[in-house]
């Protein structure tokens, strides 16, 4: 798969199911959890980014454009940092 234009397609580290000592369900995650984190898969065709294949991204959540083989599409604009 090759994402179009300015699209990083990022595999998503698991949400950690316990902050602290308290517990968050599965149906709390999506509004509670607002940034993803993950490895770069495949970078698009849209410009220069300054990303690379293999770097950890954090990333906005609400951008994230799920796919069926579990890699999640996000749009450049939308990492807010590189680990």
């Amino acid at each position: 798969m090759k994402p179009h234009g300015n699209y990083i397609a990022v595999k998503p580290k698991p949400t950690e199911s316990k902050v602290g000592s308290l517990i968050i369900p599965e149906s709390a995650k999506k509004s509670l959890i607002r940034t993803g984190e993950g490895a770069i898969i495949e970078i698009g065709d849209g410009g220069e980014f300054e990303v690379s294949i293999g770097d950890t991204v954090v990333y906005e959540k609400a951008s994230e454009v799920e796919m069926a083989d579990g890699l999640v599409l996000i749009p450049h604009k939308a990492i807010l940092y590189v680990r």
